[in-house]
Formats: structure tokens, C-alpha cells, sequence
């Protein structure tokens, strides 16, 4: 028998939040799949609170009953005649990733930015980690316009 699906609540990431949102973000990206070390608790928590006074940033924090699972950082970018949404964090807890949150997590922020009259979300992720297959399932595609550059300086 499966269980009940979770309903999540979603709401602005603000002063009262920020935190609980930076200490999610530290636990995604320092344990599985990304592993990633060199993350310090304190820099992600600057980050976030530097994310929350860039103009024309909105930041989404998911909870369930209360405790926080996910967030999504970004910005609105005016590209020519046309508002665009660019994320620069989306997460789900580990925990509570593979179980279709992510996507309803994604899903509402997209009617919220609809509403507000963007046209278009732009994110940017590497093709070797779950997100890619993540966004090509949420109808998300590759821009055959544009290209990441990169050069490294040292």
C-alpha cells in the first residue's frame, strides 16, 4: 500500500527563514551526491543572506509540517523586453529526494512566477549530477542558443 503524498507549503524566503534555508543548503551540498567538503556553514549562510538583498531576488523555502525540506534561490532578470527567472540554488533535502517533491516543489514556483509575469526560468547545472535528468523530466531543455564558458585562471 503506498502512503499519503506529503503536501508541502511554499513560502518566501525571508529574515525569518534565511537561516533554516542556509543550514538545508549546507546539508544538500555537503553529503550525497555532491560531497562537497570544502563548504563551510558560515560562507553558506553569507551567501544566503547576501542572496536576500540582491535586487530582485525571490527565494522560495518548502516546508512539510512545518520543517523545512527545500528552497530555491534566484533572481529576476530583465532580458530585453521580458522578465526571466534565473535560479542560482533549488534543493530538496536528501532525505526527501526521488519522491516527487522537487518537481511539485518546482511546479509551484512556477505558477507564482506566471503570476508575476515572468516569462522564463534560465538555471545553469552540470550534466554529470541527478539534477540534469531532473530538470529534462520537469520539461526543461537544453538552450541550443547559448553556451557556459569557462576558462580557469590559475
Amino acid at each position: 500500500m503506498q502512503g499519503k503524498e506529503q503536501k508541502g507549503r511554499l513560502t518566501l524566503i525571508d529574515e525569518k527563514n534565511v537561516d533554516e534555508c542556509a543550514a538545508l543548503l549546507f546539508g544538500v551540498f555537503s553529503n550525497e551526491p555532491f560531497n562537497l567538503t570544502w563548504l563551510k556553514e558560515t560562507n553558506i549562510r553569507r551567501y544566503c543572506r547576501d542572496m536576500l538583498k540582491t535586487p530582485h531576488f525571490i527565494g522560495f523555502f518548502y516546508t512539510i509540517d512545518g520543517a523545512g525540506v527545500g528552497a530555491c534561490l534566484g533572481v529576476v532578470n530583465d532580458y530585453f523586453s521580458q522578465a526571466v527567472y534565473d535560479i542560482k540554488e533549488i534543493f530538496i533535502v536528501s532525505s526527501m529526494q526521488r519522491k516527487g517533491l522537487g518537481g511539485t516543489m518546482l511546479r509551484e514556483i512556477e505558477k507564482v512566477l506566471a503570476a508575476k509575469e515572468i516569462c522564463a526560468v534560465t538555471l545553469f547545472t552540470r550534466k554529470d549530477i541527478p539534477a540534469y535528468s531532473f530538470y529534462l523530466k520537469n520539461s526543461y531543455s537544453e538552450s541550443p542558443e547559448t553556451v557556459y564558458f569557462y576558462k580557469a585562471l590559475q
